[in-house]
């Protein structure tokens, strides 16, 4: 079996039918984001990751799962949690694994032992995007038809808001992170990050500029980081680096990754998927130390595929 490029995966998309391309693509604009962590993240022990069936061919290992290794890289575990259909963002607090069945519009939920999984755990009606927490709430994209929002509800699952802001058309969501003041997102066809009050006010569509395809999105200490899935050449993907007030934008804090989607940061270091080459990067947080196969997270096997997609960090 011919070995299957970035290029021949974007290519594929124009033989599917018109809706399978949508999917398709809404899928590839998934990236995690969690509640801002701390960049020190003391009490974080392991990255989690999903690794989607992106080629329509049949599962096997590490197919359609969440994976799991120690923070140094050990004890990596591509099947730790069998998921339902095509997980794309996971995001982890200190109790649970949250992760976005794409295909099934619903958010799983286990322990963060990989035990007691619920597939349905929220039922988001849609296309689910990214996921985001924060100490009281889960936040989640969706998209309906050609309009992208976001949802809320506890942590518990009740008090569901399909709704609370509506970001508009044509817009794919590609990250979500969430602070004691605001919520950010990443418009990647639109090459912006967007900002709005938690409260759904003062919304701000295109509040950082110049991005692009930006996927993944974390906020550690008082920056805000994300992925530029550049088209080109495999290694021609970055992440861009900004304050949390919108300034000191540097678009290529980090280059070489191969269709970066999660991102994440602990333990004084920035992590990222490289979905492209099935890995997960590492870097020291001043961009420095760039390890771009620091855990090899993605499985092949005949007639499909999984590649690291969401990315979280937890204990």
């Amino acid at each position: 079996m011919a070995a299957d490029t970035p290029r021949r995966r974007r290519i594929a998309l124009g033989g599917l039918g018109a809706s399978a391309a949508l999917l398709v693509l809404a899928l590839l604009s998934l990236a995690p984001a969690q509640a801002a962590p701390s960049v020190h993240a003391a009490a974080a022990r392991h990255i989690y990751w999903t690794n989607p069936e992106t080629s329509r061919g049949a599962g096997g290992p590490g197919i359609d799962t969440v994976g799991r290794a120690s923070l140094d890289g050990s004890g990596v575990n591509k099947g730790f949690i069998a998921t339902s259909d095509i997980p794309g963002a996971v995001a982890v607090n200190s109790r649970f694994i949250y992760w976005a069945n794409t295909e099934a519009g619903t958010i799983g939920r286990a322990n963060l032992s990989g035990t007691h999984v619920r597939q349905n755990f929220l039922r988001v009606r849609a296309s689910a995007g990214a996921i985001a927490l924060s100490a009281r709430y889960i936040y989640w994209t969706a998209v309906t038809g050609s309009s992208a929002m976001i949802g809320r509800a506890n942590l518990d699952g009740t008090h569901v808001k399909p709704c609370l802001i509506k970001i508009g058309k044509g817009t794919f969501i590609g990250g979500l992170a969430v602070d004691r003041r605001h919520i950010y997102w990443t418009n990647r066809d639109k090459g912006t990050i967007g900002r709005v009050d938690l409260n759904g006010s003062h919304a701000q569509r295109r509040w950082i500029r110049g991005a692009t395809n930006p996927t993944g999105l974390t906020i550690a200490g008082r920056r805000l980081y994300w992925d530029n899935d550049i088209f080109g050449s495999t290694t021609s993907g970055t992440i861009g680096r900004a304050k949390l007030d919108g300034t000191h934008v540097n678009q290529s804090f980090v280059i070489g990754l191969d269709e970066p989607f999660g991102i994440a940061v602990a333990d004084r270091h920035l992590y990222w998927t490289n979905f492209g080459s099935g890995t997960i990067g590492r870097a020291a947080i001043d961009g420095s130390q760039v390890e771009q196969s620091f855990i090899l997270a993605g499985e092949k096997v005949e007639n499909g595929e999984g590649a690291p997609m969401g990315l979280a960090i937890g204990r």
